[in-house]
This record gives structure tokens, sequence and C-alpha cells, in this order.
């Protein structure tokens, strides 16, 4: 049971984290070319939120589930690349 919570912890922050890297390399880019006017965020704010929360639900909660959806989508599709390049038969 233990085990299994934690586990659950460690996958849940591993996808946090990896959604909030995909999700802040995407902002940088489209801030550096000049295709939004958006605020700029830090890192540590693509991952967890931001410091001071417009939307108090969304910027505590919101953000995670974005990032964790998003970081399940990104090791999906590494997965099965690996996968893909890894079958001897294809």
């Amino acid at each position: 049971m233990l085990e299994q919570f934690l586990l659950g912890r460690v996958v849940g922050q591993g996808l946090q984290w990896l959604g909030g890297a995909v999700r802040f390399l995407y902002g940088t880019i489209i801030r550096d070319l000049k295709l939004t006017k958006r605020q700029r965020y830090t890192f540590k704010e693509y991952v967890n939120g931001p410091d001071q929360p417009d939307d108090f639900v969304f910027d505590t909660i919101g953000h995670r589930f974005n990032n964790r959806l998003l970081g399940l989508a990104v090791a999906g599709m590494l997965l099965a690349i690996l996968i893909r390049s890894c079958d001897p038969y294809s």
C-alpha cells in the first residue's frame, strides 16, 4: 500500500515536471518570437503554477493537471518511438 502511494507520487511528480518543461519550452519560444504578449513565467511557475495566482483554483490545481496530462502524452509518444525503434521486425 505504501509502495503504491510512493510510486504514484513519484510518477505523478515526474509527469508534472515533464509537462511543465514542455510548456516552458513552448512558452519561451512563442514569447521570444514575439507571437504573444503574455506574461513570462519561470520554470518553477510552469511546473507548480504561478506564485501570485489570478484564479486560485486553476492556478493551483489546473496547472498541475495540465502538466500531468501533457507529461503523460509526451511520455507515451517517447515510449512509442522507443518501442518502434527497438523493434527488429519493423
